[in-house]
């Protein structure tokens, strides 16, 4: 959303798996610049059925905890950042 509102917004990801294959394509085609670097686990994801106008879980799955290395390479950029948000597969 804020890239819409034309403010620079970086996204900060390890990605891997079929959902990484997905959001490596589909963050930049949002407007967004992607910083990313490849993990050997794969990102979580959801599906929603929204049909009937309500929002019924059909399917979710938690991403994959980074390994030790993937940790230590995770992207990071030195644009002015005013709020982050970070979850690995440990919650962190």
């Amino acid at each position: 959303m804020l890239a819409e509102f034309d403010v620079e917004v970086v996204v900060c990801a390890s990605l891997g798996g079929e959902t990484g294959t997905l959001l490596s394509t589909l963050i930049p085609e949002a407007g967004v610049t992607l910083a990313s670097s490849e993990s050997s686990g794969w990102n979580g994801g959801y599906a929603h059925d929204r049909r009937s106008g309500e929002r019924r879980v059909v399917a979710t799955m938690s991403g994959a905890a980074l390994t030790r290395h993937e940790i230590d390479d995770r992207p990071t950029t030195s644009a002015p950042t005013t709020w982050s948000v970070r979850r690995g597969g440990d919650g962190r």
